[in-house]
């Protein structure tokens, strides 16, 4: 009776769990913020301006910052505080229940997740890693850093990154992405890397270019809201097409570029 009743429990929590995890709703927050502070407003930003409606609420946010400021006094003081992007985010989120699950940094390169409070005794496995890119490796101004967790039984890992700038840097970036896969392993048995994870959401400035346009001629279709010609030329998209890069990812536009 007692070992009858034990397979029940946990069939019931399995089942309340492929009920939560089909309903979960992860947003994600990426920007460069080239050493600026916070803006006073992060609600824009988050989807989070009046009326908020609360049973429409993301159950996870994921925020991915670039080239956050990165000066010794301002390393100095992340050893005591959090960072001001932190806490403005915190100050946001707080209000709707949201606690902060990890944070990582690399140099300029930040990431910090944050969930509803009820799903915390859901989460398990939290791992967080880096890969430095910049100058052959050895300087983070440039990589990437993730965090993976389960939820619900389900495994979950968020990359965040900033790849090589400038137009003749393609290859750097291939290299680079490549390089973030192949080097961040975890302590987990069913997902030991980046890829193995049932879900993966990877963000960031990736800085591929967009060819043979120059920058007035995409204003203009941007403008006209006429992708398909810049979609052609994305590096991004030609890299994963031919396997080089990101291949085993989706995109699309769902906002119109700035």
């Amino acid at each position: 009776m007692c070992e009858w009743a034990t397979v029940l429990v946990r069939f019931l929590y399995v089942l309340e769990s492929l009920t939560m995890l089909r309903n979960f709703r992860v947003y994600l927050l990426t920007w460069n913020v080239v050493g600026r502070p916070p803006i006073e407003d992060l609600r824009p930003a988050l989807g989070l301006l009046d009326p908020v409606d609360p049973l429409k609420l993301p159950d996870l946010y994921a925020i991915g910052l670039q080239e956050v400021s990165a000066k010794p006094q301002d390393r100095l003081l992340d050893i005591l505080f959090d960072d001001p992007w932190i806490n403005a985010a915190k100050q946001v989120l707080g209000r709707w229940d949201y606690v902060k699950l990890k944070q990582v940094r690399l140099q300029g390169i930040v990431s910090i997740i944050f969930c509803k409070r009820a799903h915390l005794i859901h989460i398990r496995g939290i791992q967080a890693r880096y890969t430095r890119t910049g100058l052959g490796g050895v300087w983070g101004n440039k990589g990437g850093v993730s965090i993976r967790f389960s939820a619900y039984g389900c495994s979950m890992c968020i990359v965040n990154c900033h790849l090589a700038a400038h137009d003749e840097e393609l290859q750097q970036r291939i290299y680079e992405y490549n390089n973030i896969v192949d080097t961040q392993k975890f302590v987990d048995p069913q997902s030991k890397n980046i890829l193995t994870h049932d879900y993966v959401f990877w963000m960031g400035d990736l800085n591929f270019r967009i060819n043979d346009f120059q920058t007035e001629e995409v204003k203009l279709l941007i403008e006209k809201e006429s992708y398909t010609p810049l979609l052609a030329k994305d590096q991004l998209r030609q890299v994963m097409e031919i396997g080089e890069a990101f291949s085993e990812f989706t995109s699309g536009i769902h906002l119109q570029p700035l």
